[in-house]
């Protein structure tokens, strides 16, 4: 703080009075050190003279404030805590800067420590204090054991479902941003606090949550711990910080939000007496001065307060009284926020302060977040480049290419722009003959082969969109998805056919069984004099396909993509990844995953070759690899994970790639592997609901921190907005809101509220992703998570919701995801009741794709619960796969699977019983498995392998088999 004193100052006599200030306060001089179990504990030295610094009469106090202010106390070692500068002013006064490090150091102890200075100046006698903090801290551990259950029970439900703040910031620098407060402004806060019933303190915490542009907002509040009359002499830490829950829901008035701060503000004070490690972190912090702190006493005059140089909170907003008047602080931490963004954010609390004010009945979502100035910035930040020249729709720039090779199979069968044209014809006039009409939706349930994209042009050239059905998902949920589309014909080809099972018996004669009709067939068999007939003309808002997205609420959400957006889609990517004809995109992703739309689309539309892979090959690292070289592939998109598994194989890369990644989480160090290994590397951001990519950010070499998902792509517009749709500040994360050329027609036959009106940009559409962001200085995006419980697994968006509304038939449980990124797996809990774990998961087969099933489950006695009786998901245990009984190891190769096993997934022991992914293996450690064993046996041991037999038992024998046919075809031979 800095301190005028008035008059002619002797300099030994102001060391003499702080030094015996600082003698009779411990907290001044403890410092903390490590006992033999490495556990801290206080040292409180001897008495030691406080360091004064005298600068020379002229000197400048506002630069010898902010020095002082920077200084940080080495809490491990140096004592006391507390230094001071001296700076002599004309006509005899003087400033004093004193800084203290605020462990030792509070709010209430500014008073304490004038009061005691203008009496040692003064030559009074100062009694020494009846406690210490020591004394305190012993004292509030008694008293608090028989209160802490009451207090945790009180907690635990004041903050159910409450936001997390980020982990505090690793280096704890502070600086200060000081502004003056108006005096109309002081004076509207007290006249709507006493309007309210309630205390200006509450006024600027409603203010804080506003500005926070949450609905559902975590405030730290300071509470003073010195109710007891022998601490009002007490020096120290003698503060909390309580997290108060604000919740600023559009709908209600600023009057109705201060009456609500008020009320959580008291109950957080009433029940402060709990542990701070016991309460979540605000990334917020109000504080107001006490109005026992005084601003003139005797010769001294307090100018303002300096701050404690270090930072708990990322921001902290203190309100403060001084000689010139009151003041408003924003202290912040020089790791999280530049100075720039701290005195911004101090002006934009002051002017959203002032207009609350003004009209303080007026709706909250009436009002902006950001000053007008900050909105034009944000909204040009927010806009993608124009797009560039393409065809209106994809089939239109196809049919722009008649020569060379459209796509490969896994066999390496070949398909020539020609045939592709020629094929698809034929297709496409079957299906009209058919009765298909422009604008319905045709399934599409294929086997991955170098036809897979004629059979989907077939269905555009017939003027209808396509349903991709993956055959590899169990029949009830491909008739349900046609059935949720309104698919009255299912395209299928070859061995997918038998995917969609037997008609149901129980269809009622108004809900007709789709017709399955045989791809092939239609090809062969189409009368040559139909191929001249005209075939329908797709345009831009006409839809192109219907992908299916996981529920929330058990049922998929139907995405309607057109043509129109595809395009927009595939015109950006065109032009940032300079796609030519001799181009070759391998496709990996299954085509219920919207990066097939890429590997397809984007390729077709350039005159590229698609190369179509197998899904064995999808999830097997060495066989991926391999797929690599022999196609010769220049463009490959794929999860993480899926670079994880190539790398885990001992993928060599290629210069001449480029590399996409997307669907997951991107970390630096995955990155800077996958750079090293190919000629570029782009990190790819965007939900199907956005047709496909949104954002994309190249990744450049020795990237820092967390790899950004870029820019809005061309054509596209990237908002960053709170829960009411108005745009949060810079700096602050908000909820990615899209909009532009990309955005889907919606979910078909359902309305989530997902789609809404642009707020910026008047007749524009957008699509609110649930993704949190936040825009760097420069305005490249970065990602935060979710807001909801939607979670990615291997790349696949899954609403928890959904796999939880299907085990609700069955059994009463609820479904996590443990680990992260790569390691990221489902685990089921499950109550006692209708059904075991066998059963369980057996029901979820049935009516789920295999990455929706947990393959690690954990029974418990009762489902933890909060007291609002909602289930406490952080309470849930870790899962175990031990079980009362194991089947021994029986055989060589169960002992060597064992043994791989074991050192992939890190447990001490493996029995011939035991499921590899019940023990938390994925597709990744699958890859590591099958590496290990092809060095060991020198055998090419397929990773589908392990999919098909995941017991050891099965697997070992699959080995054996390997062997015994690699021996016998070596005799052969």
């Amino acid at each position: 703080m800095r301190l005028r004193i008035r008059g002619p100052v002797d300099q030994e006599a102001l060391r003499r009075a702080l030094t015996a200030i600082a003698a009779r306060h411990e907290a001044l001089r403890s410092t903390v050190a490590l006992d033999a179990d490495g556990l801290p504990y206080a040292v409180v030295h001897d008495p030691a003279t406080v360091p004064l610094t005298a600068h020379p009469l002229g000197a400048d106090p506002e630069r010898v404030a902010r020095t002082a202010a920077a200084h940080v106390f080495d809490t491990g070692g140096e004592a006391p805590l507390i230094r001071a500068d001296l700076c002599p002013l004309d006509g005899g006064d003087a400033e004093l800067v004193v800084v203290v490090d605020h462990l030792a150091f509070d709010g209430g102890s500014v008073a304490i420590l004038m009061t005691e200075l203008d009496a040692e100046l003064s030559g009074r006698v100062v009694a020494e204090p009846a406690v210490q903090v020591g004394d305190v801290a012993i004292h509030d551990a008694t008293a608090l054991e028989a209160e802490l259950a009451r207090l945790r029970a009180f907690w635990a439900e004041e903050l159910d479902g409450a936001p997390v703040a980020d982990p505090a910031p690793p280096d704890l620098t502070a600086a200060r941003v000081i502004r003056p407060l108006p005096e109309a402004l002081t004076a509207g806060v007290a006249a709507l606090a006493r309007a309210c019933g309630a205390t200006p303190f509450a006024v600027y915490l409603a203010a804080i949550a506003l500005a926070s542009g949450e609905q559902d907002a975590l405030v730290g509040m300071s509470a003073a711990r010195r109710a007891r009359p022998e601490l009002l002499g007490v020096i120290g830490p003698l503060i909390d910080s309580l997290p108060v829950r604000v919740r600023p829901e559009a709908g209600l008035t600023f009057r109705d939000l201060v009456r609500q701060a008020a009320g959580a503000a008291t109950r957080a004070w009433a029940h402060q007496e709990i542990p701070p490690a016991d309460l979540p972190r605000a990334p917020v912090l109000l504080a107001m001065q006490h109005d026992e702190v005084p601003v003139r006493l005797g010769r001294l005059e307090l100018l303002t307060d300096l701050g404690s140089g270090a930072a708990v909170h990322e921001l902290s907003v203190l309100i403060n009284r001084s000689a010139g008047g009151p003041e408003l602080h924003v202290e912040y931490a020089t790791s999280r926020l530049t100075a720039g963004r701290a005195e911004a954010y101090a002006d934009r609390l002051l002017w959203l302060l002032a207009r609350v004010l003004d009209d303080p009945g007026r709706p909250l979502a009436a009002h902006d977040l950001v000053t007008p100035a900050e909105r034009a910035t944000l909204l040009a930040g927010a806009t993608g480049p124009a797009l560039p020249r393409f065809p209106a729709t994809i089939p239109g720039a196809i049919a722009a290419h008649t020569t060379g090779t459209a796509a490969t199979g896994p066999d390496g069968t070949a398909l020539s722009y020609a045939d592709l044209h020629a094929w698809s014809d034929r297709v496409a006039h079957a299906l009209v003959a058919h009765g298909v009409r422009p604008g319905e939706v045709v399934g599409a349930c294929l086997p991955r082969d170098h036809l897979t994209p004629a059979v989907l042009l077939a269905v555009w050239k017939a003027g209808a969109a396509y349903l991709p059905l993956d055959p590899d998902h169990p029949a009830d949920r491909l008739r349900a998805l046609a059935g949720d589309a309104g698919a009255r014909v299912i395209l299928a080809r070859a061995e997918a056919r038998s995917a969609l099972g037997a008609p149901p018996q129980d269809v009622r004669p108004a809900e007709a069984a789709p017709v399955i009709l045989d791809a092939d067939h239609l090809a062969a068999t189409a009368p040559v004099a139909a191929a001249t007939a005209a075939l329908p003309v797709v345009v831009p808002g006409d839809l192109a396909y219907v992908l299916h997205t996981s529920g929330s609420t058990g049922r998929p959400k139907g995405v309607e993509v057109t043509h129109g957006g595809l395009a927009a889609f595939v015109a950006g990517m065109t032009e940032a990844l300079r796609l030519t004809g001799d181009d070759v995109h391998l496709a990996v992703a299954p085509l219920t995953f919207d990066i097939s739309a890429t590997e397809l689309w984007s390729t077709l539309a350039a005159g590229a070759t698609v190369a179509v892979v197998d899904r064995a090959t999808a999830v097997d690292g060495h066989a991926l690899a391999e797929a690599l070289e022999r196609t010769g592939a220049t463009v490959a998109d794929l999860v993480p994970t899926a670079f994880r598994m190539l790398l885990a194989a001992g993928w060599q890369g290629d210069g001449r790639l480029r590399a996409i990644a997307g669907g997951e989480t991107l970390d630096a160090a995955l990155a800077g592997e996958i750079l090293a290994r190919t000629g570029e590397l782009w990190n790819a951001y965007g939900p199907t609901e956005a047709s496909v990519t949104s954002t994309m950010h190249r990744v450049t070499k020795d990237e820092p921190g967390p790899i950004p998902i870029g820019r809005p792509m061309p054509g596209e517009r990237a908002y960053i907005v709170d829960s009411a749709l108005r745009l949060v500040p810079p700096g602050a994360v908000g909820e990615l809101l899209l909009g532009g050329a990309g955005v889907a027609r919606g979910y078909r036959g359902q309305d989530t509220g997902a789609f809404v009106a642009d707020p910026f940009e008047p007749g524009g559409r957008c699509y609110r992703t649930g993704d949190l962001v936040r825009a760097r200085p420069d305005g490249v995006l970065e990602f935060h998570g979710r807001r909801d419980h939607q979670v990615k697994v291997r790349g696949y968006r899954i609403e928890l919701g959904e796999i939880e509304s299907a085990l609700r038939e069955v059994a009463d449980g609820v479904v996590t995801v443990v680990g992260e990124g790569a390691e990221a797996h489902l685990v089921g809990y499950l109550a006692p009741g209708q059904a075991g774990v066998e059963a369980a998961e057996h029901h979820l087969r049935t009516r789920l794709p295999a990455h929706m099933v947990p393959r690690r489950w954990v029974t418990l006695a009762e489902l933890p619960a909060l007291p609002n009786g909602k289930i406490d998901r952080r309470a849930l245990p870790e899962p175990e796969a031990e079980r009362a009984e194991h089947k021994p190891l029986s055989t060589d190769p169960e002992h060597l699977a064992a043994a791989v096993w074991a050192d992939v997934l890190e447990r001490p022991e493996i029995w011939a019983d035991d499921d590899f992914f019940t023990l938390g293996g994925h597709s990744f450690a699958a890859t590591r498995v099958v590496g290990r064993l092809r060095e060991t046996l020198g055998l090419a041991v397929p990773v589908r392998l392990l999919f098909e037999r995941p017991v050891l038992a099965d697997f070992a024998a699959g080995l054996e088999e390997l062997l015994v046919a690699e021996l016998m075809g070596g005799e052969r031979a």
